[in-house]
C-alpha cells in the first residue's frame, strides 16, 4: 500500500500547502506520491520536487469560453438562469473525464486522495476497488448551492464521501459542519489543520525594504494571498489604511488590467510610499521571504453569498496564509469570523476586527505590545505543528 495518488481540480499544487506538507512527510516514510490536477502554467515555470511528480491534464481556453457562452445564452433565454447550473454540470463532466488521460496513474495507485467533489467522483469512477480518502479542501454546503448543477454535484459528494474509508477536514468546527451535511460517521473523520511543519522561525528579513526602498525602522503590514480582491475589496483596504507610521504591502495575483487602476487609487489617496502592490508570484520554496519581511500579518475575509459562503465564513484553521505568518512568528490582524476569533484572540496572537475602521487601532495596539504577541505566536506554532496532526493518518493507511 505504498502508492498514493493525490487528485484535485479546484486549485493547484503550486500553492497547496497542506498537500505539499503531506507529501513531504509521506515520502519521508517511504510512500510513493503522485499528483493529478488541471493544467497550471506555474508548475511548468517553477520547477521543484513537487512539480516533478505532478501530472497535469488540459483545461484549454476554448472550453472555458464555450462554458461561458452556454451560461450566458441559457441565462438570457430563461428567467430561472438554468445556464448557471448547466455550465457547472458540463464543466464538472469535462473535469471528471479529463482525469481519464491519467488513468494509468489511477490504476497503479493503492490509495487515492481526492480534494474536491469532481475529483472524488473521478476517483470512484476510475479507481475501482481502491482505498479512497476525501480531503475536503473546500467546505461545500447544500444551502449555498444556488443552481441545479451545484446541488446535484453536492448530492453526489454527500453519497460518495460516505463510501470513503477516511475524510479529512481542517478544523473540528468544519468537520462538524461536514459531518452534519454529509451524515458521515465521526470515526471516519480526521482533523488536520492547514499548519506548517516544525517550530516557529522568528526571523525578520528586509526583502521588501530593499525591494521598495522602505526605511528599515518602519513596520511593514503584509496582506498576502489571492482572496482579498474576491472577498474583501482591495480598494476599500487602500482607502481605509491611514496609519502613516507603517507601510502596507499587498501581495496578490492581480489581473494586469487592474494594476493601473489600483495604482491610480493609491496615487489619488496620496499614499505612494505608504502602500505597495506586489503582484509577482513566487515559487513555493521562496514564499518564506515575503512572510519574514513583515511585522504584522493581515488576513481579511468577507464571506459573500454563493457556493463558498460557509467555506469562507468558517475559514478557521483552513487558512494556509495564516499559518505561514505564524510559522514566521508574526502577529495577526484578521476579520472577526467564527473560529478565527477564538483562535486568534484567545491565544493572544493578534486582534480580530469587524470593520476596516478598526484597522489602524489594531495595528497600533499590536506594535505597542509586539513582544507579547510574538511570544504567543511561537507557542501556538509549537502546539499546531502540522506533523503532530498529520501523523495520525498512519493509523488509517
Amino acid at each position: 500500500m505504498n502508492n498514493i495518488l493525490f487528485i484535485q481540480s479546484y486549485t493547484s499544487i503550486f500553492s497547496l500547502t497542506p498537500w505539499r506538507n503531506s507529501i513531504f512527510i509521506l515520502k519521508d516514510k517511504g510512500y510513493n506520491c503522485r499528483i493529478i490536477q488541471l493544467y497550471d502554467s506555474h508548475i511548468v515555470k517553477y520547477k521543484d520536487n513537487i512539480s516533478k511528480i505532478t501530472y497535469q491534464v488540459p483545461y484549454p481556453s476554448i472550453i472555458k469560453y464555450l462554458l461561458a457562452i452556454i451560461k450566458h445564452l441559457f441565462n438570457g433565454i430563461c428567467l430561472l438562469k438554468i445556464g448557471d447550473g448547466l455550465s457547472y454540470i458540463l464543466k464538472s463532466i469535462y473535469i471528471i473525464y479529463s482525469f481519464a488521460f491519467r488513468r494509468r496513474l489511477i490504476k497503479y495507485s493503492d490509495i487515492i486522495i481526492a480534494g474536491d467533489p469532481q475529483s472524488l467522483i473521478a476517483a470512484f469512477l476510475f479507481g475501482k476497488n481502491k482505498k479512497i480518502i476525501y480531503w475536503s479542501l473546500e467546505l461545500y454546503v447544500y444551502r449555498d448551492c444556488k443552481d441545479f448543477g451545484t446541488k446535484l454535484i453536492k448530492i453526489i459528494e454527500r453519497w460518495l464521501s460516505n463510501r470513503c474509508f477516511l475524510v479529512i477536514e481542517f478544523s473540528a468546527k468544519r468537520a462538524q459542519i461536514l459531518k452534519g451535511e454529509n451524515k458521515i460517521d465521526s470515526g471516519k473523520i480526521l482533523v488536520i489543520p492547514n499548519s506548517q511543519i516544525g517550530s516557529a522561525v522568528e526571523k525578520r528579513n528586509y526583502y521588501y525594504n530593499d525591494l521598495y526602498g522602505i526605511d528599515k525602522n518602519k513596520p511593514i503590514i503584509l496582506h498576502a494571498g489571492g482572496l482579498l480582491d474576491k472577498s474583501y475589496n482591495m480598494i476599500n483596504l487602500i482607502n481605509n489604511f491611514n496609519y502613516n507610521n507603517c507601510v502596507l504591502i499587498i501581495h496578490s495575483r492581480i489581473r494586469s488590467n487592474k494594476i493601473n487602476y489600483i495604482n491610480k487609487v493609491i496615487y489619488n489617496n496620496k499614499k505612494q510610499g505608504v502602500i505597495f502592490i506586489d503582484d509577482n508570484p513566487l515559487p513555493y520554496n521562496e514564499i518564506e521571504k515575503i512572510y519574514s519581511s513583515c511585522d504584522i500579518g493581515l488576513m481579511l475575509h468577507n464571506p459573500q453569498k454563493g457556493l463558498f459562503y460557509t467555506n469562507i465564513l468558517y475559514t478557521d484553521l483552513s487558512s494556509g496564509k495564516m499559518f505561514n505568518y505564524i510559522k514566521r512568528g508574526k502577529p495577526l490582524i484578521t476579520t472577526k469570523l467564527p473560529g478565527l476569533k477564538e483562535f486568534i484572540e484567545d491565544n493572544g496572537i493578534g486582534i480580530c476586527i469587524e470593520t476596516l475602521d478598526e484597522l489602524d487601532e489594531a495595528i497600533k495596539k499590536i506594535l505597542s505590545n509586539i513582544d507579547y504577541y510574538s511570544t504567543n505566536v511561537i507557542k501556538v506554532q509549537e502546539k499546531y505543528r502540522y506533523e503532530l496532526y498529520h501523523n495520525k493518518i498512519f493509523n488509517y493507511i
